[in-house]
């Protein structure tokens, strides 16, 4: 691979340590996209795709509800009709057919068609196209996909064997070239010709792809030990713009401009919010994902899905699970427990987690509230979110303070009565 060794090394930054979770293809590009692990079945080639294929609970990345917003596509090299032998949009293999084809298509390298969460409404039929298509979508800015998964043939892909036989000269006294596993990262928010040393696997790409779109990482791409190298894009931004969002209560920062404009940074939240957080979510992910899976299967055996309305019904359902599981699991990955320290200087200042009494003056009512993030306020219960216009003006008041809020309706007095324990 000349071009890749010679001509773009220089233009990126080259991952060192990148392996392979198996020798086989089609474990690392179905990790690459869902997170699964190898099975025994992928790591043989699937040889029998009607038990490979994974059910339709099973999602990817362009099934994660967060990624609606953008566009996604495969291009795959060589894709065709397995019957009729013409480009074709999202071929996968025909029961006893092989999984290469003579135009030089291998299903192996297409990761898309092997979900039935793609398969079964035609996400699959939509966004997993030919290779000829990239070049037609190149011509037009607003054809351009902001996520695209590039597959060439086995041959291209450089796998051994794969190629027609062809006699190759070598100069007297020349070395064999040898070749390592490895990665190329073109950005251009990445260093050129840099190398980076950290050890990266397909489930590093996944975790890289979710964050740079913003979503919550998932299935073995949420593993702490997984590293990301979408760092390396926000470590260069950051040098050399100086745009540096600094989060008041978090160590981290999310910096703008690698693949959008949006900010984020840590979500203080209090200890007793986190516990109430890991609960919803485990509920979420264990019971009621075990009966939405239940609900599909029946539906799924009630015939022609294309007619079937329960199962659209229960599909949707599904969506509106995993929209509320990936909000949790983004709340969660973003949280900062804020611990609530009162000393000698603090003891009388109505700080984050604390609860007190607070009059509202032009009114005449007096509240206990508590102070806590946003995404766990609610002022019925009495938590009041510490970055609304009164939660930031009573943050650190003394007691027996009286603190002014500017309101649509003018200014109002509110005074911290005592704290409560």
């Amino acid at each position: 691979m000349p071009y890749l060794a010679t001509t773009l090394r220089p233009e990126g930054d080259l991952l060192g340590n990148y392996s392979l979770l198996d020798p086989a293809s089609l474990p690392n590009s179905i990790a690459t996209i869902s997170g699964q692990p190898p099975t025994a079945q992928t790591r043989a080639g699937c040889p029998n795709y009607g038990s490979c294929a994974y059910s339709a609970e099973t999602l990817t990345l362009p099934d994660q509800p967060g990624i609606a917003k953008f566009t996604w596509r495969g291009y795959v090299e060589g894709m065709v009709n397995p019957e009729a032998g013409d480009p074709d949009d999202c071929a996968y293999p025909q029961p006893g057919a092989p999984a290469e084809t003579a135009g030089g298509y291998s299903a192996r390298l297409n990761p898309f068609v092997y979900f039935h969460s793609l398969l079964d409404l035609g996400d699959c039929a939509a966004g997993d196209v030919p290779a000829i298509e990239l070049e037609k979508d190149l011509k037009k800015t607003s054809a351009i996909p902001n996520y695209f998964y590039v597959s060439p043939t086995p041959c291209n892909t450089g796998l051994t064997g794969q190629c027609a036989p062809r006699r190759l000269r070598r100069r007297r006294g020349s070395r064999r070239p040898s070749f390592k596993v490895g990665a190329l990262l073109v950005s251009l928010f990445v260093t050129p010709g840099s190398t980076d040393g950290v050890a990266y696997d397909s489930y590093s790409l996944l975790k890289s792809t979710e964050d740079l779109f913003g979503l919550a990482n998932f299935e073995k791409a949420a593993g702490k030990k997984v590293k990301s190298f979408a760092r390396l894009c926000w470590e260069k931004t950051a040098a050399t713009s100086a745009l540096r969002t600094r989060a008041t209560s978090a160590a981290s920062f999310w910096q703008a401009g690698c693949m959008s404009a949006t900010e984020q940074s840590g979500e203080p939240i209090t200890a007793a919010g986190i516990e109430d957080l890991k609960a919803e979510l485990a509920e979420l992910e264990g019971p009621a994902r075990q009966e939405m899976a239940a609900r599909i299967k029946v539906a799924r055996e009630e015939g022609d899905l294309k007619e079937n309305a329960e199962y659209h019904v229960a599909k949707e359902d599904q969506a509106h699970l995993e929209t509320r599981i990936k909000r949790l699991q983004e709340r969660l990955h973003n949280a900062v427990v804020v611990e609530v320290e009162v000393d000698a200087a603090t003891a009388d200042r109505f700080a984050f987690g604390l609860s007190a009494e607070v009059i509202d003056e032009a009114k005449g009512e007096s509240n206990v509230w508590t102070l806590v993030g946003s995404t766990e306020a609610n002022l019925a219960e009495g938590r009041l979110s510490a970055e609304s216009p009164i939660g930031r003006a009573l943050m650190n008041a003394k007691v027996g303070a009286k603190v002014m809020v500017d309101t649509p309706r003018g200014k109002r007095a509110f005074k911290v009565v005592k704290l409560v324990s």
